[in-house]
């Protein structure tokens, strides 16, 4: 059942990568007035085009016969929908007639939405109130001439008023009088049909801190159910704060705004749909959620470029759900990841940062994008397909996983920190071991002296179980760490413990690894690895993550060399 709602997610973030995720509508809202202003006159909708049924198709017609030629002749429509509505892919426009010989070979049609601007609308100060905006080319030499073409304005919300910006270049000596479909008495408007189907939706309403659960913060009304969706658009000047102090579900949560908002209080925030995927959009801006997020059904978090999410309480995957990053924007979390069941967090694109543990019912894929792992994370599986994973920086962070898969064009870069992969069955050894040779598994910190040590967790103690890097460890896991060429024993340091880990595996003429004192790779431990660690005896990396020099310890060659012999002829003895 996981795999194949997980299936059914990755199906959909396919889709979101290049435009948000559909919404169901309800029925079409007709309009009823409009305004024009341009060349020569001014334009009304024709009340006897408009059907009163959908798909509610509109001409617009002039009747005082406007004129013009030349350059940049520009003709504005303001289309007010009364209310503020939800938009949502809902243009359709077409040239109704044929092209006459008026037309130069420049001909666009620019759809424009806008939220409603106080004391009042003004088209020529349309573009300080854009939010989206479509192009169609209608030139006598476009493939598109003379048909319809739809206006994709998906992810753009609660918009009252709409701008039809039409613009031709007409040829000198010509001009736009009675010329098009033998209606000599009125010109429409550039053959232009429009066809609206928006629906109504919740939008934060006030400039103000308040109560998500109050209604007269909102337009439209309270957005708590399942399904509903929830508007924080710019009608913030300042940072804000929404908060509840009891459980609000919606389906999809979107915020788009220069200014801050923060949902906070003592209840809960839940995702929540009835069918398909859950949706948080982050238009712009920098935005937190500072309360529980419930995540109870596969959901997409499409973050856009220049813009922050902050999950900054404990989330939870309900039910083994999955939460998507897409979008070239940011998603930080701040707080920790309880599921209770296996869940999955994906990272598509972008840039994806854990702050704290991501839990060990989480696992966590990579398919694009930076993702960083701030601090020690004990994941059920890590999986990197493409994009790179930065693990740390600190020598204290441990990334603790049950499986670990990096293929494609992934990377995972330990930087100065360790990795623990707790396998069950085959050894992950080969895998490590192969990761490291083609540089998938690497460190942006390598230099002359330094490496990513590797080997069975088992070389390092006696039992079943021992400690690597503060963490418990068992039998059956394999080890990684930037280190300090010669360190077998992977704690930052050559010493005595690597000394004996290559005295113990001395004369080994197969299969041998780092971790049994193999420093040259080549399976066998020898006169060879025990040059390199004599050395570079006496000397261990800085406790933080600089990247200076090595510091030594007092000793020296000879004498390493000396408690060699004896190591070796009590071996003998």
């Amino acid at each position: 059942m996981q795999n194949t709602k997980r299936q059914e997610l990755f199906a959909a973030i396919r889709v979101a990568a290049v435009c948000a995720l559909a919404t169901s509508y309800a029925s079409a809202v007709q309009v009823t007035a409009g305004t024009a202003t341009g060349i020569g006159g001014d334009f009304i909708i024709d009340s006897s085009d408009n059907p009163g049924t959908p798909p509610y198709l509109y001409q617009f017609v002039d009747a005082s016969s406007p004129t013009g030629e030349g350059t940049d002749n520009r003709i504005h429509i303001v289309l007010d929908l009364g209310t503020v509505q939800k938009v949502d892919k809902i243009f359709n426009i077409n040239r109704l007639g044929t092209i006459s010989p008026w037309y130069a070979n420049a001909a666009t049609v620019e759809v424009k939405v806008a939220d409603e601007a106080a004391p009042g609308f003004d088209p020529t100060l349309v573009s300080s109130y854009v939010t989206s905006t479509y192009n169609g080319d209608f030139s006598p030499a476009s493939a598109n001439a003379g048909a319809a073409q739809a206006a994709d304005l998906t992810g753009t919300y609660a918009r009252r008023y709409f701008l039809i910006d039409y613009l031709a270049n007409y040829q000198a000596g010509n001009n736009i009088n009675g010329v098009l479909n033998d209606d000599r008495d009125r010109v429409q408007l550039s053959d232009l049909q429009v066809e609206l189907n928006p629906s109504a939706v919740p939008s934060w309403g006030v400039d103000a801190s308040g109560d998500w659960n109050s209604g007269s913060n909102w337009q439209v009304g309270v957005p708590n159910a399942v399904d509903e969706t929830a508007l924080l658009l710019a009608v913030n000047t300042s940072s804000k704060t929404i908060f509840t102090e009891s459980a609000v579900t919606v389906g999809t949560l979107r915020f788009d705004s220069a200014n801050t908002y923060q949902i906070a209080g003592n209840g809960s925030l839940n995702i929540d749909v009835s069918t398909g995927n859950g949706s948080i959009l982050v238009g712009s801006g920098n935005h937190k959620i500072n309360l529980p997020l419930f995540i109870q059904d596969n959901t997409v978090a499409d973050v856009s470029a220049g813009a922050t999410l902050r999950i900054s309480d404990p989330m939870t995957l309900v039910g083994g759900s999955t939460l998507a990053k897409i979008g070239d924007g940011s998603l930080i979390f701040e707080s920790t990841v309880a599921n209770t069941a296996p869940a999955t967090i994906v990272s598509a694109a972008g840039v994806t940062s854990a702050l704290m543990d991501l839990g060990s019912n989480t696992s966590v894929q990579v398919g694009g994008g930076t993702t960083n792992l701030k601090s020690t994370q004990h994941i059920a599986s890590l999986s990197v397909t493409g994009g790179t994973v930065n693990v740390g920086p600190g020598t204290g962070v441990v990334i603790a996983t049950k499986s670990l898969s990096i293929s494609g064009t992934g990377k995972v870069d330990l930087q100065n920190s360790k990795l623990i992969v707790d396998y069950t069955g085959t050894s992950a050894l080969a895998a490590v071991k192969t990761a490291i040779g083609t540089g998938s598994l690497t460190s942006s910190q390598l230099s002359a002296g330094r490496v990513i040590g590797y080997g069975e967790a088992s070389d390092l103690f006696a039992g079943p179980t021992g400690s690597f890097a503060s963490e418990t460890v068992d039998s059956t896991s394999v080890v990684a760490a930037f280190t300090i060429v010669a360190d077998a024993s992977l704690d930052g340091t050559v010493n005595s413990a690597d000394f004996n880990l290559l005295a113990g595996h001395y004369g080994q003429t197969t299969g041998s690894r780092w971790t049994q004192g193999d420093f040259d790779g080549d399976g066998k431990v020898n006169t060879l690895d025990f040059n390199v660690l004599a050395g570079n005896f006496g000397q261990s990396l800085p406790a933080s993550a600089s990247l200076g020099s090595v510091v030594p310890e007092p000793a020296s060659a000879a004498l390493v060399a000396a408690g060699f012999a004896l190591a070796l002829r009590r071996r003998r003895i």
